[in-house]
């Protein structure tokens, strides 16, 4: 079978080339999984025009500047021009299963699939194999897409017409999903889980007689503690207000309805500098109990929030209070 395996390099953090373990980072570990993919006999990597083509010796490399779907898609068409399959994984996955890849492919091969995927396993373990006779399709799919490209951009495409492709799910023994674990290091938090993870992979997999991937849920599922890492989630108080009596928030602490008290900007932006040097990404929300929109300088406040490139804003309202801009 003539297959290729492509790897994802678009936007990938400052994380993925620092070292994981080993003195190795997750772009090699990534690496040398490509090279183990069943039946290919080509090796390629997506990148910006800026992106470090360090790591991806021996890869035919391919710059793309439309950050779309239709981009990624067109990308994908170029590249595996000539070829029956791609093996598709982002390039900052160190734990990507061959042995998972492996099972996949025969299952793809034997039931004449256009795509499989694996469901129920952490983010990052496996990889998808896609047909490239249905790229024709999915670049139609794609032309109505706004948005950049994600980490499951080929599976939302299919999701649009999911009836119209022949596809295979590989089941996770132990449905992990709602873990919510990521096994690549896009952000400081995931980047300090994953290492954890490793370190606890390398202690336990001596004699385990255990796959790369059933070792990893093990792993994840008997160590709780591994998925601790840094917070994300912030909430803010920002007044001591709100302009309806609730009943499912009954008055305490001295603090009424008609509170006057407001958090300061600055005291505000200070806080978001320290949770930016500690978290690096976050969740910002406002507000925990009161409305904020009655804060005088309500809209200074998101505003605040939006400078940081790594951050999201969540803000509680009743609705009430908010002026059109």
């Amino acid at each position: 079978m003539n297959n290729i395996v492509i790897l994802n390099a678009l936007n990938l953090s400052e994380y993925a080339q620092k070292e994981l373990y080993n003195g190795r980072s997750a772009t090699a570990f990534a690496v040398d999984a490509a090279s183990k993919m069943p039946e290919i006999t080509d090796k390629a990597v997506i990148l910006t025009p800026d992106g470090d083509a360090g790591p991806f010796e021996g890869f035919r490399q391919l710059r793309i500047e439309n950050s779309s779907p239709s981009g990624l898609i067109e990308a994908l068409g170029e590249l595996s021009e000539g070829f029956e399959n791609i093996f598709y994984y982002a390039a900052d996955c160190p734990l990507v299963d061959v042995q998972l890849a492996e099972k996949m492919y025969a299952n793809h091969i034997k039931y004449f699939c256009e795509y499989t995927f694996a469901d129920g396993y952490p983010i990052g373990l496996s990889v998808e194999i896609v047909k490239t006779s249905i790229l024709t399709m999915l670049s139609h799919l794609a032309e109505s897409v706004e948005g950049g490209i994600e980490r499951n951009t080929v599976f939302s495409l299919i999701e649009k017409d999911i009836n119209a492709f022949e596809i295979e799910t590989e089941i996770s023994p132990d449905d992990q999903r709602l873990l919510r674990v990521a096994l690549y290091p896009d952000t400081r938090r995931n980047y300090i889980q994953l290492r954890s993870i490793t370190d606890a992979l390398k202690r336990a997999s001596a004699d385990s007689g255990k796959s790369s991937s059933e070792l990893i849920l093990d792993t994840i599922r008997s160590n709780g503690g591994l998925l601790r890492s840094l917070p994300i989630f912030f909430e803010f108080e920002t007044t001591t207000s709100h302009p309806q009596k609730l009943t499912y928030m009954p008055e305490n602490g001295g603090i009424s309805a008609s509170g006057t008290d407001e958090m300061q900007i600055e005291q505000f932006k200070t806080a978001l500098e320290k949770i930016s040097a500690f978290s690096d990404d976050a969740v910002i929300s406002l507000s925990v109990r009161n409305e904020p929109s009655i804060h005088s300088q309500a809209a200074d406040f998101a505003e605040a929030v939006l400078a940081y490139e790594r951050f999201s804003l969540l803000i509680e309202t009743s609705g009430l209070g908010w002026e059109r801009a």
